[in-house]
């Protein structure tokens, strides 16, 4: 009974920490980022800075907006955004 026990506190962190890594990925690609960086969460120490990076830093994903902001300003000048 013990086996089972721990084999399933063991297969349920499994499936946690795969959940978890699934969402940062999710995260970091919805961002712009490629997904690898989300792999940095899991690294202790490199995962607070990359935390701060990614909460400071243009995010690429803001670029794109901007580009298209400035592209669609340019085409129509009389336009109010």
């Amino acid at each position: 009974m013990e086996i089972f026990v721990s084999s399933f506190f063991i297969f349920l962190y499994v499936v946690i920490a795969l959940f978890i890594m699934y969402c940062y990925f999710r995260i970091v690609t919805k961002a712009g980022f490629a997904w690898e960086y989300g792999i940095l969460a899991f690294i202790p120490v490199i995962n607070i800075v990359w935390f701060i990076i990614f909460a400071f830093d243009t995010w690429p994903i803001e670029e794109t907006f901007k580009h298209a902001k400035s592209k669609k300003s340019n085409k129509n000048p009389n336009s109010q955004i």
